[in-house]
């Protein structure tokens, strides 16, 4: 969990739980996997990162109307009901959504908490980027546009020179963001320093 504090420029604590630190279940993966056929049993498994082991699974059993879970959390046996419901896509077809138990609201994801799955809103949980600050928020999305380019915003193979350069167009508005945030940062805390006045 992020830590609250004092920081520059701060827009909001840290103290909120993050969507990240918790295991999900997304119904367009479920799609994908085959898993919404009707009466389709089988695993769902979570691995961990780097060394690939099995770190939890649960028992999923497909009925009409939605699926049934069954897992342990911190050894305690969970079962929960979730509906599913489909609507018009874009471009013909159904789409899926988990109906989420605890607001009744179409999620496309659920994260387990308390041995509960429930939408991010029904658990307060919000993304690592809603925890930063302004200034923290710039380098997350600068970070996201350097991550397409090659080292030193080159083009990489394959991308098209225009894509390119409304890239690092976006790059340099981001640090030139970050350094009007700073100076505005700066700027308060000189206003908020005790005045001295000359004897």
């Amino acid at each position: 969990m992020a830590k609250g504090g004092y920081r520059t420029g701060a827009g909001r604590p840290g103290r909120t739980a993050r969507i990240e630190d918790f295991r999900r279940i997304d119904v367009r993966e479920f799609e994908r996997a085959g898993m919404l056929r009707v009466r389709w049993a089988g695993r769902w498994q979570w691995r961990e990162p780097v060394s690939k082991r099995l770190a939890a699974e649960v028992n999923v059993s497909t009925r009409n109307d939605g699926v049934s879970l069954r897992y342990h959390f911190n050894g305690v046996p969970f079962e929960e009901d979730v509906l599913i419901v489909r609507t018009e896509a874009g471009f013909g077809g159904k789409r899926a959504w988990f109906v989420c138990p605890g607001c009744q609201r179409r999620r496309a994801i659920l994260l387990i908490r308390d041995g509960r799955f429930r939408c991010c809103e029904c658990h307060d949980l919000k993304y690592r980027s809603q925890n930063q600050d302004p200034i923290g928020r710039t380098w997350l999305v600068q970070a996201k546009l350097e991550r397409r380019l090659g080292p030193n915003l080159t083009r990489p193979k394959g991308m098209h020179h225009k894509t390119r350069e409304d890239l690092a167009k976006r790059v340099i508005a981001t640090e030139v963001q970050r350094t009007k945030l700073w100076s505005e940062t700066c700027v308060r805390l000189i206003r908020n320093l005790p005045h001295t006045g000359s004897r």
